[in-house]
């Protein structure tokens, strides 16, 4: 039985959670989609930088660059959004 007084008064999340299930991701990047929402975003761990998410596709990008990257090698000094271009950086930078 759902608590409808408690799922009232949660608010919808702001942005995608890296610890969500790819079907949940789905369900919210897809939500997003209609108006009127704006595109999905995720926030870099990292630098805190968020991106617009449009489809699965460019989650799943994003953690194999952003996430997979940051465990490996350390950040590159002068590196920006334009060199990914699969995705769009929220703050314009």
């Amino acid at each position: 039985k759902v608590n409808v007084e408690a799922s009232c008064e949660e608010e919808a999340p702001g942005s995608i959670c890296l610890d969500w299930t790819d079907d949940k991701v789905d369900r919210y990047v897809r939500a997003h989609t209609m108006p009127p929402r704006e595109a999905a975003k995720v926030a870099d761990p990292a630098t805190g930088d968020m991106y617009y998410i449009e489809c699965m596709e460019q989650f799943q990008e994003f953690c194999k660059r952003i996430l997979k990257e940051g465990q490996h090698e350390e950040k590159k000094v002068g590196a920006y959004a334009a060199d990914t271009h699969w995705y769009s950086n929220v703050g314009g930078t």
